[in-house]
C-alpha cells in the first residue's frame, strides 16, 4: 500500500508527509510540491490503485466511496494534524508509542526531518 501510495502521490507532484493506515481506515497528509500538484488526483489515484489491490486480496473489501479532506492553513492546525495522524494508532490501543507502529509514516520527505522543522516552526511562530 506504501508503494501505491508513493507512486500516486508522486504523479501528481505530492508528497505524503504523515500517514497511518489502521486496520479499518487510513490518515494521510497531502502536500503539493509545485505550482502543478493535483492533490484530488493523488487521492483518485490511490483509491483506485489500492483498491484493486484489496479487493484481489480481499474481496468484498472496498473503500468508501468519498473521503474527508480539510485545508489546513495555519502552522498549529498542521501540528494538531500531524499528531493526530501519529498518535491514532496509540489512542486505538495497537501500541504504547507511535513510533512503534509499522504502520505510520511518510511518503517523499523524511519524518523525522518534517517534524524537527514542524518544531522548529511551532517555537519561532512561523
Amino acid at each position: 500500500m506504501v508503494e501505491v501510495l508513493g507512486t500516486s502521490a508522486e504523479s501528481a507532484k505530492c508528497v505524503i508527509p504523515v500517514y497511518g493506515f489502521m486496520p479499518d481506515h487510513v490518515h494521510l497528509l497531502v502536500q503539493g510540491v509545485s505550482p502543478a500538484s493535483r492533490l484530488k488526483v493523488a487521492m483518485d489515484q490511490f483509491k483506485r490503485r489500492s483498491g484493486e489491490l484489496l479487493a484481489q486480496r480481499f474481496p468484498g473489501i472496498a473503500w468508501q466511496r468519498n473521503y474527508h479532506d480539510h485545508i489546513i492553513r495555519h502552522s498549529d492546525d498542521l501540528s494538531a494534524h500531524v499528531a493526530y495522524i501519529l498518535n491514532n494508532s496509540v489512542r486505538a490501543g495497537l501500541v504504547e508509542a507511535w513510533s512503534e507502529y509499522p504502520f505510520s509514516g511518510s511518503v517523499g520527505i523524511e519524518l523525522a526531518e518534517y517534524l524537527r522543522d514542524l518544531e522548529s516552526d511551532q517555537k519561532f511562530g512561523r
